[in-house]
């Protein structure tokens, strides 16, 4: 499966790219992914299992951005 390479915009005009549409998107699936990650982690009752089980969810209700999906480092590789 082939994935398009995002493009963000230009290093030259740094604020313009990192404040565009597009990475903004980009940005806000991880801020949900680590906040979600953080909740999970900071329940100190839960089980080996259960935060197992709660980080599968976390995963299927924030999923990876589409162009991150097939990157070895979204996965700890």
């Amino acid at each position: 499966m082939e994935v398009e390479k995002p493009d963000f915009g230009s290093v030259d005009d740094f604020w313009s790219s990192w404040n565009s549409k597009n990475y903004v998107e980009f940005r806000k699936k991880y801020e949900k992914r680590i906040k979600e990650y953080r909740k999970i982690l900071d329940d100190a009752f839960l089980t080996p299992f259960d935060i197992k089980s709660k980080i599968k969810e976390m995963f299927a209700k924030y999923p990876l951005p589409e162009v991150c999906k097939t990157c070895y480092k979204a996965y700890g590789i």
